[in-house]
């Protein structure tokens, strides 16, 4: 009995000696392969008060404009918020040498497209405009500076010229990014490590805004040089659509703390990324006119309500971007080989092209094939097209699992 009692520590020290084996290897592994799953965040979309209502008895017609009695905003007043973004991210991290004194990370994520839409329509009896600022005439009259609205439903003379509308407006986003950078270590000890690394950023954003507007016409439409006039109903159809994508290609610095605390550790990865944003914006607008009792398209035109001829196509910018980044994790180990993490992240892009921001409200009638002051040879004053660019930041967190050997 007394032998079996003596016997006892020694086995608890074997167990607690094997569980130790099991949770922590004697030297740290030299490759590493991380993959979280990814919830996000980040900045809203910047919108215009480009679709209204307002009272049909104001005026003959351009009823719902900004500053006009009984005016109210559908759709502007707001900023569009994509919410939350799943996504997915992995990390190979690979010491080349036997000292674990240099090494390489290569690494990407991909947040989820963001999917946001807005609808209205009418039966004719309540107004529906959209918005804009005069730059040149309004029925031959000089008003540049001055308020309008287009109704596309509810205005006084709406049984001549237009009934039924429906209008939406589509706004999407989507981010990724990878990484590719060499490692140094500079501290190393049982309780924590610090590496530093330098290495190449890549971030994408895309995004679209689109506006489509379908209604009722009874009496006219332009296009092109001809006006076309019918004697009944006629559906006409707007469309604008911009779409935009920002690269940035640069540098990147950082440090990798690590904090070792038995099974668990904490990782904080401040980094910041310094190099180029490259802004693509394609415009395009598209107006249609189409016979509703035989379905036959009567006249098209290659802009909408506010892409004319003068802004339409493709253009390009590049601009100086700071990207600085933190992600924090904790790893939990499972298993000498298998952690399980949980983290966060904090990222700021200086400089994006966002596909709301492009849209411009100052319009010269000449250039819009719905305007009675439609002119096809006319100069258009409107503003020349200007890349708009802002900051974007992204935040959210992290989890996965971490394989090491």
């Amino acid at each position: 009995m007394a032998a079996d009692q003596t016997a006892t520590p020694e086995s608890a020290k074997r167990s607690v000696k094997q569980t130790l084996d099991k949770y922590e290897p004697k030297k740290e592994l030299p490759i590493r392969l991380e993959v979280n799953g990814m919830a996000g965040w980040y900045s809203p979309s910047k919108n215009k008060p480009i679709v209204t209502t307002g009272n049909i008895n104001v005026g003959l017609t351009e009823n719902g404009a900004l500053g006009q009695p009984g005016t109210s905003v559908l759709f502007g007043d707001d900023d569009t918020e994509f919410g939350l973004h799943g996504g997915a991210q992995f990390k190979l991290q690979a010491w080349v040498d036997s000292s674990r004194t240099w090494g390489f990370r290569a690494g990407g994520f991909v947040l989820s497209e963001g999917d946001e839409k807005f609808t209205t329509s009418s039966d004719g009896s309540a107004v529906r405009g959209l918005t804009y600022i005069s730059q040149s005439v309004f029925l031959g009259t000089p008003d540049a500076g001055t308020e309008h609205a287009f109704n596309i439903s509810g205005s006084f003379l709406n049984v001549f010229f237009r009934g039924p509308s429906d209008l939406s407006i589509t706004n999407r986003t989507q981010m990724w990014g990878t990484e590719l950078a060499a490692m140094h270590r500079m501290l190393d000890n049982e309780k924590y490590t610090l590496d530093l690394s330098f290495g190449f950023r890549h971030l994408q954003l895309e995004e679209s805004f689109k506006l489509e507007a379908s209604y009722i016409r009874r009496r006219h439409f332009f296009a092109g040089n001809t006006i076309t006039t019918v004697l009944f109903r006629n559906q006409a159809s707007l469309r604008d659509k911009y779409e935009t994508e920002t690269n940035f290609y640069g540098g990147q610095f950082g440090a990798d703390f690590r904090l070792n605390l038995g099974r668990f550790a904490f990782s904080a990865l401040p980094r910041v990324g310094l190099g180029v944003s490259n802004h693509h914006a394609h415009l395009s607008g598209h107006a249609t006119l189409t016979d509703t009792f035989t379905g036959t398209v009567l006249a098209t035109d290659n802009s909408g309500m506010y892409i004319h001829r003068g802004i339409s196509g493709d253009h390009t910018e590049a601009d100086f971007a700071v990207v600085p980044e933190l992600e924090t994790r904790l790893d939990i180990r499972l298993h000498k080989n298998l952690l399980f993490n949980v983290g966060g992240f904090v990222r700021y892009w200086s400089s994006v092209a966002r596909a709301s921001d492009q849209l411009s409200r100052k319009l010269d009638r000449r250039g819009a094939t719905w305007s009675f002051d439609y002119d096809a040879t006319a100069p258009l004053v409107s503003p020349k097209f200007g890349m708009q660019t802002t900051g974007l930041l992204a935040y959210g967190a992290t989890a996965g699992f971490t394989v090491n050997w």
